[in-house]
């Protein structure tokens, strides 16, 4: 999925992996790799500015390999950072978005504002090219974005 469709800001590929009975199984390395591979390749992906992140979706705690495995594979590729968030997480996001839409699809800035919520969490790669995304990531960005989405005077946010 591209960030934004006016900038070729990059794309993003995820996975969700879901378990009832407490063990994250996130697949082989191979494949993941494959599906990074697969994806880098693709030319809608590349025309929007590459491949910048892969994220992981779950429900359950990522296995300790997660790190290890997926920091090969985001090496594997300049620029690509791997990522883990949880669904409660991912649902934060979405209700953020649900709640603002009108506010979001009738701003080009307000639009930006919430574009770069995603680079942030994303693709912004720091000491790390894998990241467990934390509650308390997810929640300081969300609010970063509403302070800044108040300062632009279109209307009142949620």
């Amino acid at each position: 999925f591209p960030i934004s469709l006016k900038k070729r800001g990059g794309c993003f590929i995820w996975d969700a992996k879901f378990s009832e009975s407490g063990s994250l199984r996130l697949g082989s390395f191979d494949k993941n790799k494959k599906y990074v591979d697969d994806a880098s390749k693709n030319e809608t992906i590349k025309k929007n500015g590459g491949l910048k992140s892969f994220i992981i979706v779950g429900n359950q705690t990522p296995p300790k390999t997660f790190k290890r495995n997926f920091k090969k594979i985001a090496k594997s590729r300049k620029g690509l950072k791997a990522n883990f968030i949880n669904e409660d997480q991912l649902l934060k996001i979405f209700n953020f978005y649900r709640e603002n839409k009108k506010e979001i699809l009738s701003h080009d800035s307000i639009r930006e504002i919430f574009n770069d919520l995603f680079r942030k969490l994303f693709f912004k790669r720091g000491k790390t090219v894998v990241e467990i995304i934390r509650d308390s990531d997810v929640a300081s960005i969300i609010n970063k974005s509403k302070e800044k989405i108040r300062n632009t005077n279109t209307t009142q946010f949620n």
